[in-house]
Parts: C-alpha cells; structure tokens; sequence
C-alpha cells in the first residue's frame, strides 16, 4: 500500500505527495513532541503534516507549517495498491 495525499489549495491550485517512510516517520515523531495524539486521535492534523514535511524535504516548500497550512483548502488522503511481483512465479 502507498499513502497518497492530494492538496487542494485556496487559490484553486492542486497537487499530490507521495510521503516517503522519513516524512512518516518525521510526522509521528511531531505529533508525540506536540501532543498531538496518535494517528486515529489526530488523522488530519498528521497526515497534513506529513504532506508538509515530504514537500520540504523534496524541496517543493519552504514555508513554516502553519502558513503553509493556512493556503490549505481541503486534503484527500488514499490508500493505493503496489504491484507486488512473485520471484517465484
């Protein structure tokens, strides 16, 4: 399974982040330093935040959290299958 996260922004512009292990990870580690909850306490403010940390690290964003997420319309968080290949068939 791949986390896929859309973005919709208020100027009506869209785009797409595939968050890698480091920006989940990145994300959990937040959440506990903040508070926040788990993931099922706190599903929105996490995995926003794990969009934000993988548009950084891909270097797409460099803005704080919160004005970043202030530009933030509405998200779409999908769960896709990955093709898994049997070497032994």
């Amino acid at each position: 399974m791949t986390t896929m996260i859309r973005i919709e922004y208020t100027d009506g512009t869209s785009e797409t982040v595939r968050p890698t292990m480091r920006a989940m990870c990145m994300a959990e580690e937040h959440a506990i330093k903040e508070k926040w909850g788990s993931i099922n306490d706190s599903p929105i403010r996490i995995n926003l935040y794990m969009a934000y940390v993988a548009l950084r690290i891909s270097g797409k964003l460099d803005t704080p959290f919160d004005a970043w997420l202030d530009r933030v319309a509405s998200t779409d968080v999908t769960e896709e299958e990955t093709a898994e290949t049997n070497p032994t068939a």
